[in-house]
């Protein structure tokens, strides 16, 4: 699948992605318990990243739902969740 080109960020219409995730005002507790959760981590990725190669990266302007490359793992990546 090839990688989506988006137009650069104008300033007026569309914005970076700080900009974008800053004006949302979304703002959690230091020691607020994680609300997202994912039952088996690699079974997760080994049914996801091969049929959609990281959907879950466009949840979130803030890069809270990423892959890493592991090699390690059964397809070459792992999936974290980045909380605040």
């Amino acid at each position: 699948m090839p990688k989506i080109e988006y137009p650069k960020n104008d300033g007026e219409i569309s914005f970076d992605i700080l900009t974008s995730v800053s004006r949302t005002g979304t703002n959690h507790e230091e020691d607020q318990p994680v609300h997202l959760q994912v039952q088996d981590w690699d079974q997760h990725a080994r049914e996801m990243w091969p049929r959609y190669k990281g959907l879950e990266n466009r949840f979130c302007p803030a890069g809270v739902y990423e892959y890493m490359e592991d090699e390690g793992k059964d397809v070459g990546m792992r999936f974290q969740i980045n909380a605040q």
